[in-house]
């Protein structure tokens, strides 16, 4: 009684146990289905704080750039105390002007040159707003001289650095000299400044015709043609041998673009209306800078296929997807030394077969004598042919089978080979009209517009 009382309180502890086991077990699961849930709400949360984080840095990083741009403008203002100041007394003076506050605009170009002696733009803002005070009676007209003095300046200072305002502090001196009197001044100022600002086509043709000077004329039509377009001064005698080779070269980049034109329209190119080359040069000027833009036109679709290139192109496509259709020559071979292999395994089994039915026949169907049947050797003759003849028309009909297949090939090889050398024959003229064109393009462009050699205006 005692073993079994013990060995029940051993069962119950031990199943007692087993509970506790399958409960933690359990518990362990959700812990763990708990753990891996937590696991992806942090992953998931982690992913978004890093994506928020790499943006914050980001912003920070294009503030850090921005305030260091900021600290370095602030180190150069601090650097260049006097610089700062001018350029703010300068875009005063020039906001003062605008409004034709002149006095006003003259104190403060005193005050920035004063800070900053190398600005060509506050000497020549300085002068002109003298002449504005004279031109008002603030100041008495005795002040041209003083405006005179600062265009020189400018020219001086800006004729490296700064040649488009040159050029106008030269065009301003020249004037105010002349105001003055002081006409061999003006001519030594213009003839010192259209040998160093050479690239200024105004300078070129103002010293062309205040010197009568044919190369300075040349230049300056060199350099703009569309200075062309006054017609006071091509009447001038001087201007006859200038007038002259520039009627010569634009006829004839008018005659060049059209004929580029004309033969633009075989590739897709169509023109909307006629072109005429006018009688003189103003003319002859507006008809190049319409001639300009159907250049460029015609330049632009000359750069793509046409559409009988592109026709030919898809054409060829299709021809490479039916010779891709057609047997392989090495297939056709292959065809053939199967058809041989079974014409040579049918002629011995057919051999075989004949020897054996003699045998057979000599035997069943003789005479009483023991001598072969008469109809026997038509028989024989018969099966024979049919057992060597099957072979060889199956042969026959490979042999020709092959032969066509190898004869459609060479036909759409043939006619593929048409087409590409037409393609390319038709390539080869819309690229050759290309270059004409271009070549027309940049003659014209070269006669009606501005050369981008000279100074900017």
């Amino acid at each position: 009684m005692d073993v079994s009382r013990d060995m029940s309180r051993h069962h119950e502890e031990s199943l007692r146990e087993l509970r506790y086991l399958v409960a933690g077990v359990d518990a362990l699961g959700s812990s763990t289905a708990t753990v891996a849930t937590t696991l992806d709400r942090h992953r998931s949360t982690t992913s978004t704080r890093l994506s928020e984080i790499s943006d914050y840095v980001w912003q920070m990083t294009r503030l850090a750039e921005a305030q260091l741009q900021i600290q370095r403008e602030i180190a150069e203002s601090l650097r260049s105390p006097l610089g700062t100041a001018a350029t703010e007394l300068l875009i005063r003076a020039t906001s003062a002007a605008k409004r034709q506050l002149w006095q006003e605009a003259v104190r403060d170009y005193d005050m920035s040159i004063e800070r900053n002696w190398d600005q060509p733009e506050a000497h020549l803002g300085r002068g002109s707003a003298i002449l504005g005070a004279i031109s008002v009676g603030e100041r008495p007209v005795d002040g041209l001289t003083d405006a005179a003095d600062s265009f020189q300046r400018a020219l001086r200072y800006g004729e490296q650095t700064k040649p488009a305002i040159a050029v106008r502090a030269v065009q301003f001196a020249v004037a105010v000299r002349d105001r003055l009197g002081q006409r061999d001044i003006a001519d030594s100022i213009l003839r010192d400044a259209v040998e160093r600002l050479r690239q200024s086509p105004e300078l070129a043709f103002s010293a062309g015709l205040r010197f009568r000077a044919v190369e300075y004329l040349d230049r300056a039509m060199m350099l703009d043609p569309t200075l062309a377009a006054d017609p006071s001064w091509s009447a001038l005698p001087i201007a006859a041998p200038v007038v002259e080779r520039l009627s010569k070269a634009q006829q004839a980049a008018v005659k060049r673009a059209i004929a580029a034109l004309d033969g633009a329209e075989e590739y897709g190119y169509h023109s909307d209306e006629e072109v005429a080359s006018g009688n003189d040069l103003p003319s002859r000027l507006n008809t190049l800078r319409r001639l300009a833009g159907e250049l460029s036109d015609a330049r632009q679709i000359l750069s793509r296929p046409s559409a009988e290139e592109e026709a030919s192109l898809a054409w060829v496509n299709q021809l490479d997807k039916e010779i891709a259709m057609v047997d392989r020559p090495a297939e056709a071979e292959q065809t053939r030394r199967a058809d041989s292999s079974d014409w040579l395994t049918s002629s011995i089994a057919g051999v075989v077969v004949f020897c054996a039915g003699s045998v057979v026949l000599s035997l069943v169907a003789g005479n009483g004598d023991g001598s072969p049947p008469r109809s026997l050797p038509i028989l024989l003759i018969v099966v024979a042919g049919i057992i060597v003849g099957w072979p060889l028309a199956k042969k026959h009909r490979a042999n020709s089978s092959t032969d066509d297949h190898t004869s459609l090939e060479r036909s759409l090889q043939a006619e593929r080979s048409d087409h590409d050398a037409e393609r390319a024959s038709h390539e080869a003229g819309r690229l050759a009209t290309a270059r004409m064109v271009s070549r027309a393009a940049d003659e014209v462009t070269k006669l009606a517009r501005r050369s981008p050699d000279a100074y900017p205006i």
